[in-house]
């Protein structure tokens, strides 16, 4: 009798348990714009100013300058200390 209501609990919770499983709603991702820098020597004064910089441990050598101009568009640019260089692709974040 123990058994038969231990397994009758048992399959109750089962099934509440996989009726009350939702699907995750898929994001969707935009689509961020990239620029190319015109000279690899110095970071335009159009940028605006310096707010943030970040690194990533999987890219110890690099880092990410974040900039935002008076239009609040965010730029982030990625700087190679060791190797004393800037990449050319910026991306562009664009704020509402």
């Amino acid at each position: 009798m123990k058994k038969m209501l231990l397994m009758s609990l048992a399959l109750f919770l089962i099934i509440s348990s996989l009726l009350s499983c939702t699907r995750i709603q898929e994001t969707t991702q935009g689509e961020l714009a990239i620029e190319k820098l015109k000279s690899l020597n110095a970071i335009p004064m159009e940028y605006g100013s310096l707010v943030g910089v970040t690194a990533n441990p999987e890219f110890s050598r690099w880092a990410q300058l974040w900039f935002e101009d008076e239009d609040h568009i965010i730029r982030v640019v990625s700087v190679g200390f060791f190797d004393q260089k800037i990449r050319e692709e910026v991306t562009m974040i664009p704020r509402n």
